[in-house]
This record gives structure tokens, C-alpha cells and sequence, in this order.
């Protein structure tokens, strides 16, 4: 009888430990969905803000040579959120934009959570190497003469240019965004930081 009695007693705690244990499994949870729906939610809010277009397609790991002497490939800024500008030197809205993504990534070179990267589609390597000393890019560009290989990305195949496209840290394309952006307004550059923010939480 005393071992019958020792032995619900001994299951009463155990069951109690695991509602306990469940409870807070299931707290801890909704507490990570709860975040993550609100931070997708002011993400997309963001975007829309700066005219773009809310995506969700992942990110192709392209590798391609770049202004920087080496092959660079996509998934080696998964971790930050990564500002990717897609532009051709003879297109006159890409010139007109370049300043504004030179003042934003100013604006925003002491974030260490975002990077900036471009793509030229230029036939001539020699005429992309002349736009970025001419406006003075400082970050890296990649060469894909012709749009070759973005073009085969579903996440990233153009219609027009200039296009920008913002990766989050998972290598998510959330945002797109087409045509002429003065991205030098200190609006943007304020609403870019929140976004980055926003990112850097969720992730």
C-alpha cells in the first residue's frame, strides 16, 4: 500500500514537472513567433515606406568576379542585412541614383550590420571600372556582363534597371526596388537604419 501510495505520488511530481516544463516551452514559443511576426510586420511596413516591394524568395549564392580583384559570392554576407544595387554606366537614372547610394552607404558606414554591394551589367568591364571611379563607389561591384546570371535567379532577374535589392541576414530577398531612388535623403537613410535594425533583431 505505502509503495502504491509513493508510487502516484512520485507521478503526480513528474506529470506536474512536465506541465511546467511544456508551459514554458509553449511561452517561450509564442513569445519567438510573436517577435518574429512583428518584426516581418514593421519590415514590410519599412519598405513600403521607401516605395519598394515586399519579397520573400531566397537569395541565389552567385559568384562572380568584382571591382575588388576576386570572386565574391552572395552567401558570404548571410549574417547582415546586404544592400545589393543593380545598375549599367550608360543608363542615365543609374547615374543619376549613384550619388544617393554613395551618401547612404556614408550615412550608414558605421552599422556593422548591413553591407553594400553592386552588380554592373555592363558588356564592357572597362566601362563599369569608369562609372565606379567616376562616382566613387566605395563598396564592391560584381561584373555580370549582359545580366547572364541574374537573369537565371527567379530572386533576382530584372526587368528595368536601376533595381535595389535588400537581403536579409537569413539570405531572404524581402525587398525590392525599382527605378529611380534618391537614396541620399536623410529620410531614407533613416529608414534604411530602422529596417537594418528591425533585421538585425529578428535575426
Amino acid at each position: 500500500m505505502k509503495k502504491n501510495k509513493a508510487f502516484i505520488i512520485i507521478s503526480i511530481i513528474i506529470a506536474l514537472v512536465a506541465v511546467l516544463v511544456f508551459s514554458q516551452f509553449r511561452n517561450t514559443q509564442l513569445a519567438k513567433i510573436a517577435q518574429n511576426t512583428n518584426s516581418e510586420g514593421d519590415a514590410i511596413q519599412i519598405i513600403q515606406e521607401l516605395d519598394g516591394i515586399p519579397t520573400g524568395v531566397k537569395a541565389p549564392n552567385l559568384s562572380l568576379d568584382s571591382s575588388a580583384n576576386k570572386k565574391i559570392s552572395l552567401n558570404e554576407y548571410q549574417g547582415k542585412t546586404l544592400f545589393l544595387s543593380v545598375w549599367r554606366s550608360n543608363c542615365p537614372y543609374c547615374q543619376k541614383e549613384a550619388p544617393g547610394l554613395v551618401a547612404l552607404h556614408k550615412g550608414m558606414q558605421n552599422n556593422p550590420d548591413i553591407e553594400f554591394l553592386g552588380i554592373s551589367i555592363d558588356s564592357n568591364k572597362k566601362d563599369s571600372l569608369a562609372f565606379i571611379e567616376k562616382y566613387k563607389i566605395p563598396y564592391p561591384t560584381l561584373f555580370d556582363p549582359g545580366a547572364n546570371t541574374i537573369q537565371r535567379s527567379a530572386a533576382l532577374a530584372i526587368e528595368g534597371i536601376p533595381v535595389v535589392y535588400i537581403i536579409s541576414p537569413s539570405g531572404v530577398v524581402i525587398g525590392k526596388f525599382k527605378g529611380l531612388h534618391d537614396w541620399g535623403m536623410p529620410s531614407a537613410i533613416q529608414k534604411i537604419k530602422n529596417l537594418v535594425s528591425v533585421l538585425a533583431n529578428k535575426n
